[in-house]
């Protein structure tokens, strides 16, 4: 199938469109978002789907939001050898109409056209193809599903052969049937061989239960006569470790008197310390009383040292009287100028206010200008009774009835009547004399009468083709009289003539209420009027009120610039009263600064002096109580204590180091536990015995030996089942496997074809040594590029997209030009780098020599490097 061209009509947001395109090669649609492009596919999709009564909602979503009209569709295209034109018209007066090119074209209507192109599609388009062909813009331009009827055709015409014969897929059944009887589809065992295998499993684990119960009893035994000789061994072990946990029992009763000593002699350590840390800590809070004097003697005469003279502070009220003197002046000039500008910004508003009723005074003038005109307009559009609907059969009709009139024509009769005397030539319509000696030549379409008065009488009568075509031409000229009376005009051309009127008639109409809504935009004439009173009101009051001097300005641009100097002179006083005013306040700030400071160091002045007074007391109420000497005294005869306690511990420490107590007792508490373990385990050893014993003697024998030697023959047996079965599942197996290889092979050379022509176009993106591999639905599942394999998921976005795009193109190509169909690419490739976009350019052109290729897109740039597309511009 090939699309040559798609025109639109009121459909969506298209009022009227068309778009042709290159029979061959690459067309590159272009135009801005919301253009149309999309729906010129969905146009084309509704007009080979879709009857024009169709109610579905893609068809209702059609219909323009803004028009009571029926979205229409008309496509231009060829399948297979015949070369059609498909119009349709949805929702309202539905139409469609199918047009057959050829010598002679034939036209057929309705639902008859819809089936006919069905037909046709059936019978030259694989409608799954057609689908997968397309990419539309806002879906993930995934792998398309590119099994189809046609695309199996044409492999299938590659490798000569047809691999789906009878023959073979009987052998593949029967093999899929013997594999069946023991696997499953997924290769794991049937649930029989299971079954069996769960039998020889129980019967295995009860082999293994009788033999291990006659090797517990063996066991057992061992295990008795092993647990008494731990048991034995557990007491010489006791025996000798005796001796040596008496002898360090008595070093440890040493080292614990030597330890109650000591800890005697550290807590008398302990208060001597405390005493010396007692009598340090008072000799240095007195030295500290000593040192706070010291300091707030020194604060005391550097704040005297600050204070600010007086001179200072009167020279600073002196400028600060000038200063308010200046700011003062710079104010009353401002309040001036702003007097002056308040009344030149009242004469700018009132120049622009007249300015505004001259405007809307003219506004209103061609409000009416045009009104005047629309209702003449009108009135002639009201009279006409022509229709563009009524013209059209006005004209088909003429053009059937000079058609018919040609047909009678070519069909008539010819004679050639010389008369020596006269005659009269009589039909259905008139009786015409002929005179004496004249000549006469006639196309006769009717059955006509020769009379010689007297003389003789010849009837002439045409054949039954003439006749026909005779009625033709009358019926065709009745329903053309008709339709002229119905328009009530005189003739074809006065029904031209008439409809042009009603266009001229119409345009202006619409030129005029145009004109009115420019002019009204956001009023009515009413409120138009109102606003032209109201303000033709204000401006006279205003002009009245207004002082004669200084004059009003005589225009907006004027007034402004009267206001903006005034403007200039106000921002100029305003600025020199700010910067006066800031001068004050600084002066002030400065003049508050000096006050607080004064305040501030007089009060930190006065509260140091009552603070030296303080620490003065203190000083002297600590001497009082204590002299400086006694303390000194106190602290050496606390320090001497200490000293004498830290000797007495020293000789401890030496007396505990010679008997090494930390491993003495260390050794005592590991004799200890060495032989409370080796207790243990004898009691242990001892009572486990006891309990094995009683246990063999409660046991017997339980001719547990025969039911082993049952259990294993069983055993036997089953094995030996299981053997024979799993050879002749084996055996099937490497049948299946052993086929399916050879199935496989027998489909990648099915799939070669396709594998070939993806990777010659790909070749041009990736390079020379880029490979594809296909599954059964002839999708791609690897790419091999550079030596790596990649499965098809791992790709980039941008490859995925690529391969996409050079599968359909290479689909297409093996389709070839009449029973295949277009690849459509809605603003495909977004996710594809510069360098990239420049080799699937590439691509697109020579994909473009063997298939159509459409692409839409609103970044033409994308789609530069495609050599010798057709670039169509879409202009609605």
């Amino acid at each position: 199938m090939r699309v040559h061209r798609i025109t639109l009509t009121n459909f969506r947001g298209v009022t009227d469109a068309t778009v042709a395109f290159a029979d061959h090669g690459v067309t590159i649609v272009e135009g801005d978002n919301e253009a149309g492009k999309s729906t010129l596919v969905e146009a084309l999709n509704l007009l080979l789907n879709e009857k024009s009564s169709s109610k579905k909602a893609a068809v209702l979503a059609t219909k323009p939001v803004d028009g009571d009209v029926g979205p229409q569709a008309e496509a231009e295209l060829t399948v297979g050898e015949q070369r059609l034109t498909i119009r349709k018209r949805w929702v309202i007066s539905p139409e469609t109409v199918l047009t057959l090119h050829g010598p002679t074209d034939t036209k057929v209507t309705g639902g008859d056209g819809h089936d006919r192109l069905t037909a046709l599609l059936a019978t030259h388009v694989d409608d799954n193809l057609l689908k997968a062909l397309q990419v539309m813009q806002g879906t993930a331009l995934t792998q398309a599903s590119l099994a189809s009827r046609q695309l199996s055709a044409a492999l299938d015409l590659n490798v000569g052969v047809d691999t789906s014969g009878q023959h073979e897929d009987g052998l593949w059944d029967r093999i899929l049937g013997e594999r069946g009887r023991y696997w499953t589809e997924t290769g794991l065992k049937k649930a029989e061989r299971k079954q069996l295998d769960d039998r020889i499993e129980a019967a295995t684990g009860d082999r293994d239960r009788a033999a291990d119960a006659l090797a517990k009893i063996e066991e057992d035994i061992a295990t008795v006569a092993d647990l008494n000789r731990k048991a034995a061994d557990r007491v010489r072990r006791i025996a000798e470790l005796r001796p040596r946990f008496d002898e360090l029992t008595e070093l440890v009763a040493t080292i614990s008197a030597l330890e109650g000593q000591r800890a005697a002699l550290d807590l008398e350590q302990q208060q001597a310390e405390a005493q010396r840390q007692l009598a340090e800590q008072r000799r240095t809070a007195r030295q500290g009383l000593i040192e706070d004097v010291a300091s707030r003697e020194e604060i005391v005469s550097a704040l005297t040292a600050t204070a600010t003279p007086s001179a200072v502070v009167e020279q600073l009220n002196s400028d600060i009287t000038t200063a308010m003197t200046a700011r003062n002046e710079a104010l009353a000039r401002r309040d001036e100028l702003q007097q002056s500008r308040d009344a030149a910004d009242h004469d700018e508003r009132l120049v622009n206010d007249l300015f505004s009723l001259l405007l809307l005074e003219e506004r209103l003038a061609r409000y009416g200008d045009a009104q005047a005109e629309l209702n003449n307009a009108q009135a002639a559009l009201d009279a006409t009774t022509i229709t563009p609907e009524l013209l059209a059969e006005i004209e088909a009709a003429s053009a059937a009835q000079l058609q018919a009139s040609g047909a009678a024509s070519d069909q008539a009769v010819e004679v050639e009547i010389e008369t020596e005397i006269a005659a009269t030539i009589t039909d259905d319509d008139q009786t015409t004399p002929i005179e004496a000696g004249t000549a006469a030549h006639l196309e006769l379409v009717a059955r006509t009468e020769l009379r010689v008065p007297g003389a003789v009488r010849l009837t002439i009568t045409p054949g039954r083709q003439v006749e026909e075509l005779r009625d033709l031409r009358e019926e065709t000229t009745r329903s053309l009289a008709g339709l002229v009376e119905r328009a009530g005009v005189a003739d074809v051309q006065a029904a031209r003539d008439a409809e042009q009127n009603r266009r001229t008639a119409a345009s202006t109409v619409e030129n005029c209420t145009r004109r009115i809504h420019d002019e009204l935009r956001d009023l009515t004439p009413e409120s138009l009027a109102n606003r032209i009173a109201a303000l033709r009101t204000s401006t006279t009051e205003r002009q009245e009120d207004r002082a004669d001097s200084p004059p009003l300005p005589d225009s907006p641009d004027a007034a402004r610039v009267v206001l903006d100097a005034i403007d200039v002179a106000l921002r100029d006083a305003t600025t020199t009263a700010e910067q006066r005013s800031e001068d004050v306040a600084k002066l002030q700030a400065r003049l508050r600064e000096l006050n607080a400071d004064a305040d501030r160091i007089q009060g930190m002045l006065d509260q140091a002096r009552n603070e030296l007074t303080g620490a003065r007391e203190r000083l002297d109420n600590a001497r009082t109580e204590t002299p400086d000497n006694a303390l000194e005294t106190a602290l050496g005869t606390a320090t001497a204590v200490v000293a004498d306690a830290k000797s007495r511990i020293e000789k401890i420490d030496s007396q505990l180091r010679a008997v090494d107590a930390p491993s003495t007792l260390a050794q005592h508490e590991n004799q200890r536990q060495s032989i409370e373990r080796a207790e243990g385990e004898r009691a242990d050893f001892a009572r486990e015995a006891r309990d094995l014993q009683i246990s063999l003697d409660a046991r017997e024998d339980q001719g547990l030996a025969s039911e082993l030697d049952t259990l294993e023959t069983r055993l036997e047996e089953l094995l030996a089942e299981r053997e024979r079965i799993d050879a002749r599942a084996d055996a099937a197996e490497l049948l299946f496997q052993t086929f399916a290889i050879h199935r496989t092979a027998a489909r990648e050379r099915y799939l070669a074809p396709l594998t070939s022509e993806i990777e010659r176009l790909g070749r041009i993106v990736f390079g020379d040594d880029v490979q594809v591999t296909l599954d059964e639905d002839l999708k791609i599942t690897h790419r091999t590029l550079g030596g790596q394999t990649l499965p098809f998921g791992h790709l980039s976005v941008g490859a995925q997209e690529q391969l996409g795009v050079l599968a359909r193109l290479a689909c297409a190509a093996l389709v070839g030009r009449d029973d295949g169909a277009p690849v459509i690419l809605d603003d495909a490739l977004g996710w594809s780098d510069p360098a990239r976009l420049s080799r699937m350019g590439a691509a697109l052109s020579a994909a473009g020599q063997t298939c159509q290729v459409i692409v839409l897109t609103c970044y033409p740039d994308r789609y530069a490097t495609v050599g010798g597309a057709t670039a169509v511009q879409l202009r609605t």
